[in-house]
Order: structure tokens, then C-alpha cells, then sequence
């Protein structure tokens, strides 16, 4: 079988989901972490990013 750590976590995750559902509350939310100063491409375009920023503010 699997590692009692990997069950564990998955039992955990599950429970989560399952009270989720039930409570009706459950979202989504997807990062992208970069370091400082990292030259890849950005995903989203900077005007998009503008207006994240200006309706954070």
C-alpha cells in the first residue's frame, strides 16, 4: 500500500472536500509564485495586471 503519511493527507483532504460540499463553501484560488527579479514572460499581460491592482486599491 501507501506510505501512512500519504493516507493520512489524502483522508485529511477528502474530509475537506466532503465538509465543503456540504457547508456549500468551497473556492478556488490559483498563485504563481516567482522569485524577485525573475525574467520569464509574465502569464497575464500588465494592463490586465493594472486592473487588479486598481480595484485592489
Amino acid at each position: 500500500g501507501y506510505a501512512d503519511h500519504f493516507v493520512r493527507l489524502w483522508d485529511y483532504y477528502l474530509c475537506y472536500c466532503e465538509g465543503g460540499f456540504m457547508e456549500r463553501a468551497l473556492g478556488t484560488v490559483q498563485m504563481l509564485l516567482t522569485k524577485p527579479l525573475c525574467r520569464r514572460e509574465p502569464v497575464i499581460s500588465n494592463m490586465r495586471l493594472d486592473n487588479l491592482q486598481e480595484q485592489a486599491a
